[in-house]
């Protein structure tokens, strides 16, 4: 009976961590004119569309920033850029992102603002580091089926015995 309790404990433990998938990530920058608030999932798996989320926001305040214009940037962990937008402009000054990683490893987002409502600026960038692992790593699942086994062999064999 104790082997099914605990057998039981490590399934809902397996499915509670395979299925966060709600959680966010917000990171917040500051640039010289206004700030940058990226929101990524978390965690960020390989081989998975996510939705990178950014709002530019005005100094000093809460305030969404509208009309700027900006090009979202991806670089991986040898600095070698991977993604690149062309020079875009929002009105709203929110903006989602779809973008799917291949690799696990650390990535650097970074946000270059050229414009903000219509009047040029000298370039400003922010850059937001993240990282994108696997969801449960094969060594994982592989303890995990380790001990739902023996905890298996142990239960017939009491009650192999009880006979």
């Amino acid at each position: 009976m104790k082997s099914l309790i605990l057998l039981f404990s490590i399934l809902s433990l397996l499915y509670y961590n395979t299925h966060v998938y709600a959680e966010s990530n917000t990171l917040k920058m500051e640039s010289k004119s206004l700030n940058v608030e990226l929101r990524v999932p978390s965690p960020i798996e390989t081989e998975e569309e996510i939705r990178i989320d950014v709002r530019f926001v005005e100094k000093n305040s809460n305030k969404t920033q509208v009309h700027v214009d900006y090009i979202i940037y991806i670089e991986d962990e040898n600095n070698n850029e991977i993604f690149r937008t062309v020079l875009t402009h929002t009105n709203e000054g929110e903006l989602t992102l779809p973008y799917v990683f291949f690799n696990r490893g650390s990535y650097i987002v970074g946000v270059e603002i050229y414009g903000i409502n219509f009047i040029p600026i000298e370039k400003e960038y922010v850059e937001f580091s993240i990282n994108v692992i696997p969801e449960f790593p094969l060594g994982v699942v592989g303890v995990f089926a380790s001990i739902i086994i023996i905890s298996i062999f142990i239960a017939r064999k009491r009650f192999m015995y009880q006979i």
